[in-house]
């Protein structure tokens, strides 16, 4: 009786193994994405961000939901200017999301800030201007948004110049799934530093460029991922019509 016992039970151990080994390890979605029309029904599925973002900012907001907002700060005591004037020829060359800004000034917000000295603790206090770009899509309203920084600290010390936003909005903040990674890489869609070196959090993404934080809904980014794509495919076929 133990036998046909410890036989049932090797029997069972057998069947389980062969199970897990068929079962499939489930496929990233973004591998799947080669083409223009699987990247469209893709983001065509992906929720609109309502996310909170950059000082209480949220994602999704039109643009009177933005100026509301920035009269609510200004009634919590932040200071905030708005700069007319913008160079328009300027952003142009910064490129990326900032090209495609359509306002003809920025909301500036002026405030002190503190970091700690990574060498030896002293606390560092200066003061910080953060320009504010938002950037709407007629159907989801907020959909980017450019936070241009610069710093005045009281010290000579370089290391403080920049950063110092970023380095406190990643603390949220994780690393990508690796493939989602290297999905945006693919298509070069970093706007800082040549790769594509983005955190995320819920449906946002977060990078640091050279003019400041980026944050912008993960929806819009595959967006115009699918734009780059209709655009290569047209330059290809411009280039086949080349002949030598």
């Amino acid at each position: 009786m133990k036998k046909i016992f410890v036989l049932i039970f090797l029997a069972s151990l057998v069947i389980v193994s062969c199970q897990n080994k068929t079962k499939k390890k489930p496929i990233s979605p973004y591998l799947n994405l080669t083409n223009k029309d699987s990247l469209a029904s893709y983001t065509s599925k992906l929720p609109i961000s309502n996310d909170t973002i950059f000082m209480g900012f949220r994602m999704g907001m039109n643009k009177l939901n933005f100026k509301n907002h920035i009269k609510k700060l200004r009634k919590d005591g932040i200071k905030i200017s708005y700069k007319k004037g913008i160079n328009r020829e300027s952003l142009k060359s910064i490129g990326g999301l900032l090209s495609r800004y359509n306002g003809n000034g920025a909301y500036c917000i002026k405030t002190g800030v503190t970091r700690e000295n990574s060498r030896d603790t002293e606390i560092i206090s200066g003061f910080a201007e953060f320009c504010l770009f938002p950037i709407y899509n007629e159907v989801e309203g907020l959909v980017a948004l450019v936070v241009m920084d610069d710093y005045n600290w009281n010290t000579v010390d370089l290391f403080y110049s920049k950063n110092w936003l970023f380095e406190q909005t990643k603390k949220t903040y994780k690393n990508p799934l690796y493939v989602l990674a290297k999905f945006l890489d693919k298509y070069e869609m970093g706007y800082g530093y040549g790769t594509s070196d983005f955190l995320i959090k819920n449906n946002v993404l977060l990078e640091r460029g050279y003019d400041g934080v980026y944050y912008i809904s993960k929806k819009e980014m595959f967006r115009r991922i699918y734009l780059k794509m209709l655009d290569n495919e047209i330059l290809d076929k411009q280039s086949n019509k080349i002949t030598f």
